[in-house]
């Protein structure tokens, strides 16, 4: 969910951090959604808004597997455009 695409398409609409998190969680379902739901929850009523890097952390540490990740960037890191267009390379690597 919370990607490369999202984020730039955040920073493009010039969104705050409070816009971003409003956004992105909205977006938010099953699982995740309910993720959303019991974080918001836990916080205290007098804790400060969250911000944009915050949910980004806390987001990928609760469903975003470690393992994954080091696996996608070892994919990131070994892939070669060789007789590939370059829309076929960037569909790849999205």
């Amino acid at each position: 969910m919370i990607g490369y695409v999202l984020e730039r398409q955040l920073n493009m609409a010039q969104c705050n951090d409070l816009e971003k998190v409003l956004y992105a969680s909205g977006q938010l379902q099953g699982a995740a959604q309910t993720w959303w739901e019991s974080y918001q929850a836990a916080r205290p009523n007098n804790a400060s808004p969250i911000i944009w890097l915050e949910f980004c952390r806390d987001f990928r540490a609760r469903h975003i597997n470690e393992e994954m990740m080091e696996l996608k960037q070892e994919e990131f890191r070994s892939l070669r455009m060789g007789s590939m267009t370059v829309a076929e390379y960037h569909d790849t690597f999205e």
